[in-house]
């Protein structure tokens, strides 16, 4: 089993095993447990990420959404919206909701998973700066400088 999951993941490119780890940890979050925080702490940051998540769409545009990690080539650098001041709003909106469904949980399981997305998406995020980087060049270093890559006043 661990041999064909070996040879399934070094056929990928390295952006489809980030984007497969990524809905990996969501899904068992989504499908192991309640997609709801009982607490309201966990529902008001489930909520934050939700709409911040919506609003980072709805700014992008459906038809410009990628979950891959490469830019676009007909793609344009967006800096209004969430965008003014977080590089990776998707990204933070998914460990928004899925950090709050895993302290939800409280077990070792949905902590192991939490902190592997947490990883994966830094090296997705990492990984996709160093593309936008080559595709916009100086735009986006200085982009880079003005905001913040995933919590405001932070990281």
């Amino acid at each position: 089993m661990l041999n064909r999951i070996s040879d399934f993941l070094c056929a990928m490119s390295r952006s489809s095993v980030l984007v497969f780890v990524q809905f990996a940890c969501i899904a068992f979050f989504f499908l192991t447990g309640s997609i709801w925080a009982h607490s309201a702490l966990g529902l008001a940051i489930e909520g934050l990420g939700i709409g911040l998540g919506v609003w980072a769409i709805i700014t992008m545009k459906w038809s410009q959404l990628s979950v891959f990690p490469e830019p676009r080539s007909d793609g344009k650098l967006l800096k209004t919206g969430p965008y003014r001041i977080l590089r990776h709003p998707m990204y933070t909106a998914v460990l928004l909701v899925c950090g709050s469904l895993a302290f939800n949980r409280l077990d070792e399981a949905g902590f192991a998973v939490f902190a592997l997305l947490v990883f994966n998406q830094l090296m997705k995020l990492r990984f996709e700066e160093k593309l936008l980087l080559k595709h916009y060049g100086e735009e986006y270093a200085t982009y880079m400088e003005e905001t913040y890559a995933l919590l405001p006043y932070v990281y």
